[in-house]
């Protein structure tokens, strides 16, 4: 059956797409980009729920006539924390990376391929570009994953491991490659991959969420891979979330299970009380899960939450981990911090300059603030981003800071997304006005 979906910008440009319910929400993002000239990043329901591309036109209760909203693709920073490489994903679809040559930074043997990427995953040591029409492109190591899998289509979302990557399919399966160890054989579990509707990554495990509810895992055992002593609880699994070494998953009934870390300490009586997450963060020992009413409980050992039970974390809408420390992101703009002050969790030195905030981000040591006058605030370590003054005066108009374990931050300024074109010379970084702190 035919279905006329009108798609709306925020601009308030719009265009009416005719597809058949049994085609994939994909084929309709495709369309409209094409239509509309623009790059899609993704549609929404006008309940603001996003559209899976997996899922059928009538999976997701679209109907003739119906409206949803187009959002479009950002320019943005990509790397993982761990990386020595960093890309940049223009809006226009093209892709732009810097750093060690052969984890990534050096893209030119692929660049003619790397048009229309609509997602880019990052590992230590490669990268995976999802286009639009469901191919990968990757670089880097290739036995960590910069050499992909051959002939790979119909690709919906990747995610990547420390060394590995997985890629999921329109059809529900998953399709892994990269250092076997972390994820990158999921040959043991393959037969139970299937009708897989999410994909989740610790540095070195994956976990699939199936669409009846279970969750199935592989790789490294204490990242998260070997799910066997929860295995019981991992029914009717609504949403999966992941950090760094564990996995946290929420039921239909609001429960929560976690497992992973072995030296993660909480009680279970804890887990009990928490209902609805949104998101997780981890600081090594411990974690954080934020929930959808915006208060934050800590889980872990005594030392690792530290004064968390005594702050007022409420009406929080993000929060980020460094190597020892949290900070929370407020509704008012205003940020909050707790754990270990030499990794960012004493944010006393820069208090009075965390209002209007918008964004908050981590390093392994630090932690740095966007503000809504795009001016960035910076606390922690210095020599792992805590300190920017050394390049103050060039930190304006800030849209977008990104951070990694191995050095400090990166920022993409407003203008310099315009000063990234098709044309430049992909290893002439100097327009993009990229700097660390």
């Amino acid at each position: 059956m035919s279905v006329r979906v009108q798609i709306t910008l925020l601009s308030g440009q719009s265009t009416c797409i005719a597809v058949h319910s049994h085609d994939l929400v994909r084929v309709l993002r495709q369309q409209t980009q094409s239509r509309l000239q623009v790059g899609i990043e993704a549609l929404v329901s006008l309940s603001g729920e996003k559209l899976t591309d997996v899922a059928s036109v009538a999976e997701v209760g679209l109907t003739d006539g119906d409206t949803v909203n187009a959002l479009v693709r950002r320019t943005r920073l990509v790397t993982s924390h761990r990386s020595l490489a960093i890309a940049l994903v223009h809006q226009k679809g093209f892709v732009v990376s810097w750093g060690h040559d052969a984890c990534g930074g050096d893209s030119s043997n692929v660049k003619d391929q790397l048009v229309d990427v609509n997602e880019l995953a990052a590992n230590e040591y490669a990268f995976a570009a999802l286009r639009s029409d469901g191919t990968v492109v990757t670089w880097g190591e290739a036995r960590h994953g910069g050499k992909g899998f051959d002939g790979l289509t119909n690709v919906v979302h990747t995610v990547a491991s420390n060394s590995a990557f997985a890629a999921l399919q329109a059809d529900g399966h998953v399709v892994t490659w990269g250092l076997a160890e972390v994820g990158g054989d999921s040959s043991g579990v393959d037969t139970q991959l299937f009708g897989v509707k999410q994909l989740q990554a610790t540095s070195a495990a994956f976990a699939a969420l199936r669409a009846d509810g279970h969750v199935v895992t592989w790789g490294m055992p204490t990242a998260g891979g070997d799910s066997t002593r929860v295995q019981d609880k991992l029914t009717d699994v609504h949403h999966i979330y992941s950090t760094s070494l564990c996995f946290v998953a929420t039921k239909s009934d609001g429960s929560v299970v976690v497992w992973g870390d072995p030296l993660l300490e909480f009680d279970e009586e804890e887990l009990e009380q928490l209902s609805d997450i949104s998101l997780v963060a981890s600081s090594g020992q411990a974690i954080s899960l934020l929930s959808s009413d915006g208060k934050v409980v800590t889980l872990g050992p005594a030392a690792a939450r530290g004064n968390s039970a005594d702050l007022d974390l409420s009406s929080v809408q993000k929060i980020q981990g460094s190597h020892g420390a949290f900070a929370a992101l407020r509704n008012d703009g205003s940020v909050v911090t707790w754990g270990d002050s030499s990794t960012g969790g004493d944010s006393s030195a820069v208090q009075r300059l965390l209002q209007n905030v918008w964004d908050i981000q981590a390093t392994s040591h630090a932690f740095a603030a966007i503000r809504n006058d795009g001016t960035v605030v910076t606390w922690g370590h210095s020599i792992h981003g805590g300190d920017c003054s050394a390049v103050k005066e060039q930190l304006f108009d800030v849209q977008q800071v990104a951070g990694w374990d191995r050095g400090g931050f990166n920022r993409l300024r407003e203008r310099d997304m315009y000063n990234v074109s098709s044309k430049m010379q992909w290893t002439d970084m100097t327009s993009l006005s990229m700097h660390t702190c």
